[in-house]
């Protein structure tokens, strides 16, 4: 996880806001429920890209749901809870790649993460960073687990 790709993601309606990770210089991975409730897209998207402590400070930028695609009018309700996030100016990322990996086995993968829960966001403040560490129990096949 590299603090610096942390997304904030703000919407002028439904959903609210959200955490997101810049997956490109201009494309942000985000989940649907943030940028879609009760099957209206949310008017205004706006993503605050990387981690007041880490790199240069974070970088606001106007956004667009690019996936779904909104053209296609609402997604179904058994859709999976992803996004796709289109920046109208890119942010700098290095020439890191972002690694992705599938668990496999039966033992507890080990995790770290952040993410700006709705909880830590409070009206006229910035949102605040919560860090995430834990297992993930990989033979698991509750949602809660």
């Amino acid at each position: 996880m590299d603090p610096q790709r942390l997304v904030w993601v703000r919407t002028g309606g439904p959903g609210g806001s959200g955490s997101g990770y810049l997956i490109g210089p201009r494309l942000v991975l985000t989940a649907l429920h943030v940028v879609l409730a009760e099957n209206q897209r949310a008017r205004r998207v706006e993503a605050r890209v990387g981690h007041p402590r880490y790199g240069t400070g974070p970088v606001d930028r106007r956004a667009q749901v690019c996936w779904p695609d909104p053209q296609q009018g609402a997604p179904s309700a058994d859709a999976l809870d992803v996004a796709l996030l289109w920046l109208e100016e890119p942010v700098p990322t290095g020439d890191e790649a972002v690694r992705w990996g599938q668990p496999s086995g039966v033992g507890p993968v080990p995790f770290q993460g952040a993410d700006f829960p709705a909880f830590a966001a409070e009206v006229g403040r910035p949102g605040e960073f919560e860090y995430l560490r834990g297992e993930l129990p990989d033979v698991s096949t509750s949602r809660s687990g």
